[in-house]
């Protein structure tokens, strides 16, 4: 890239170094999939798992939705009707990939959450080795409107926090709970 100055006669003064100043493309270039660009870039310390992690969800069901069969053939039943309740609905298995991108852009997750309250790249599970060179795994909310929640307390934005088995996640207002085990807890 060429630059030049104007002296004071108006003339164009060129300038033949190089700029060899980053500009920032090649980043995002390298940053996106599908055209699209990525809020995330895996860390340096990035790792697959040996553990089979997995999130189990539970969907909340309304009281309207008590007793109704939802094609998953669970009939759920509740005898209190003012309030709903948690119903085991599926697994999500978290050990094929170092990392998965939560969120409701179909282009780019891992875990794709339909729910007006998610942002299109809401989160992100990530597996890291830690300081004593352990896989281990870690959730880190990317600057989401309606945040990330474990067990049931807010997480800060754009900082890791370590996972234990057991734990509750819950995303947005989405009332949808999701329980991290992995085989040996079964």
């Amino acid at each position: 890239m060429q630059s030049y100055k104007i002296n004071e006669f108006g003339n164009e003064i060129h300038n033949n170094k190089i700029n060899f100043e980053p500009s920032g493309l090649l980043a995002k270039e390298s940053n996106s999939l599908n055209g699209v660009f990525l809020k995330y870039s895996k860390p340096s310390d990035s790792c697959n798992s040996y553990k089979k992690w997995k999130l189990y969800v539970f969907k909340y069901n309304y009281p309207h939705d008590v007793g109704k069969n939802d094609n998953t053939g669970i009939l759920h039943v509740n005898n209190d009707s003012s309030c709903g309740q948690h119903v085991y609905n599926e697994t999500i298995p978290l050990y094929n990939n170092e990392y998965y991108l939560i969120g409701k852009d179909a282009r780019v997750v891992n875990i794709n959450l339909k729910e007006d309250s998610i942002e299109d790249q809401h989160a992100v599970i990530q597996h890291r080795v830690n300081k004593k060179g352990i896989p281990t795994i870690y959730i880190i909310d990317l600057d989401s409107k309606y945040g990330t929640f474990i067990n049931d307390e807010r997480i800060e934005t754009r900082r890791y926090y370590e996972l234990i088995e057991k734990d509750s996640i819950r995303f947005g207002e989405c009332k949808n709970e999701y329980i991290l085990l992995h085989d040996g807890m079964i």
